[in-house]
């Protein structure tokens, strides 16, 4: 099958950040199941996935823009805050409010 507009598609992937440290995967057995030309996925990667066939392989960088945007150090607080259930509060530790609020712990 060819991934085009308006077709299902699974996709395994390894996300790395601009130093080259993994922060997420997913592999041929737990793909990511997604519905090809409907927004889902950022910018530049459905652009990338279109035309693709099963087995193949390739890397995309996706720029600020086209993901998240910059990062904005407005936006980082200084919160005291006791861990929930004893969650070790480390770099990269995710703490989920309600459904739009997330906080990553940084230092």
């Amino acid at each position: 099958m060819v991934i085009s507009k308006h077709k299902a598609a699974g996709i395994g992937y390894r996300l790395h950040d601009e130093t080259g440290q993994l922060l997420e995967s997913r592999d041929a057995m737990t793909p990511l199941y997604y519905l090809q030309g409907e927004g889902l996925l950022l910018e530049g990667v459905e652009d990338a996935l279109e035309g693709r066939q099963k087995g193949d392989r390739f890397s995309v960088t996706i720029s600020p823009e086209n993901r998240y945007g910059e990062r904005d150090s407005s936006l980082v607080e200084e919160v005291l805050h006791k861990s929930p259930g004893n969650q070790p509060l480390e770099p990269g530790t995710q703490l989920h409010g309600s459904i739009e609020q997330v906080a990553t712990i940084t230092e």
